[in-house]
């Protein structure tokens, strides 16, 4: 909340107005409102509003506001004809407070508000005379000491995508995760791309390459042509792209075997997008048997000696608690290439992309932020017709 203070004065004014103001994902929120409800009975709830940035000051997105409480009305408990409530909203959360109406008016003559105080000021006029002609003592202005609500973010700036969609309690889902990304090339690139863009905790980068010519071709983003001449190792090069935008990347640049995996012992969840080797089987093997959910991904392509055009299939296969009897029906732990469909090396970026949205998707579904409605295991899909097809489902209810 400091931070927040020192770049934008309006918010200052409405603390040193006395108002409880809190910043809570990316909304600016002030709470114990007094206002009466259909009983006439003085209750209290509090106003919430998101905002975008420009740099450090925040500024706000429209005229509306978001309300807690139930519907306010007058000193007669009665709702007010063409009023300033809108109705009922999509119950827009904010911590512990879930709005239940949103708010909409606009100040006269000039039909903007100049900003936060400007607006918070207005609506909260609205709401507490009314409770103030039934309890002359009640206000909103309380005169607290300021509020610690300013939560240490995984992020270098505000996500407000998720608090301009209005997602910001879904997204909270994903807080805490402690991911693992084993294999950094094209598709663990892209995995890390979607990856980075959420408020996880901790993001772990495995591979002992070197992020070299050929691996720009199929990683997000346009690599500059003094750090491929540098020989960065993988981890180095995405950890110091990606730490633009994540606190919170740790680079591990090691091949992983037998030897170091306690690597994986504090993740809660793995990507795996590494080359068919031996080493692939026993990682498998140990992180079922630590029970850590993972997913596996794959890309088998070829040329057709006919049209000389790629044909092939992408995949993601699930593991988690539980459900592991279908992994090695999927995935191949194949010594040669030639027992591998999917060790051949043809990869092109926009499949190693759609791999990695197939298996951030698994991910977020396994965690509750996508409805999954069929709960499946092994999803593939197929170039040449385009098909997606689901297959082994959990044990659970769907």
């Amino acid at each position: 909340m400091i931070k927040l203070i020192a770049h934008n004065d309006d918010i200052e004014r409405l603390i040193k107005d006395g108002y409880d103001v809190r910043h809570i994902n990316g909304h600016i929120v002030i709470v114990d409102i007094p206002y009466v409800d259909s009983n006439k009975t003085v209750q209290f709830g509090a106003l919430m509003s998101p905002y975008t940035l420009q740099g450090q000051k925040i500024i706000q997105r429209d005229h509306t506001v978001f309300f807690t409480g139930s519907h306010p009305c007058d000193a007669n408990g009665k709702t007010y004809v063409g009023s300033f409530v809108n109705g009922k909203n999509k119950n827009v959360r904010c911590g512990e407070y879930t709005s239940q109406f949103m708010f909409s008016t606009k100040p006269l003559p000039a039909q903007k508000y100049r900003d936060f105080h400007h607006k918070f000021s207005q609506y909260i006029k609205l709401l507490v005379a009314p409770a103030q002609n039934i309890d002359p003592s009640v206000s909103a202005q309380h005169f607290r000491p300021l509020h610690d609500s300013y939560e240490e973010s995984v992020f270098h700036y505000v996500d407000t995508n998720s608090t301009r969609a209005g997602i910001t309690s879904i997204s909270e889902r994903l807080k805490r995760h402690k991911i693992g990304i084993i294999g950094l090339g094209g598709t663990g690139s892209y995995i890390l791309d979607f990856v980075a863009k959420t408020p996880v905790q901790e993001i772990n980068l495995y591979d002992g390459d070197i992020f070299d010519f050929h691996n720009a071709f199929r990683a997000p983003g346009a690599a500059e042509h003094t750090r491929l001449n540098a020989r960065e190792s993988k981890v180095d090069y995405h950890k110091k792209n990606y730490s633009n935008m994540h606190k919170n990347i740790i680079a591990h640049n090691v091949m992983l075997d037998k030897n170091n995996l306690s690597l994986l012992d504090s993740l809660s969840f793995v990507f795996l997008s590494m080359d068919t080797s031996e080493d692939k089987k026993t990682i498998l093997d140990y992180l079922i048997a630590k029970k850590i959910p993972f997913v596996d991904t794959g890309i088998g392509v070829t040329a057709t000696e006919s049209s000389n055009q790629l044909r092939g299939q992408i995949r993601a296969t699930m593991g988690i608690e539980e459900n592991y009897g279908h992994i090695y029906k999927h995935v191949s732990t194949a010594k040669r290439e030639d027992e591998d469909e999917y060790q051949q090396n043809i990869q092109v970026s926009e499949l190693n992309a759609l791999a990695a949205i197939m298996a951030v998707m698994k991910w977020k579904k396994h965690i509750g932020f996508y409805h999954d409605f069929d709960k499946s295991l092994n999803q593939v899909f197929a170039i040449s017709d385009e098909t997606l097809s689901n297959e082994d489902y959990t044990n659970e209810e769907g």
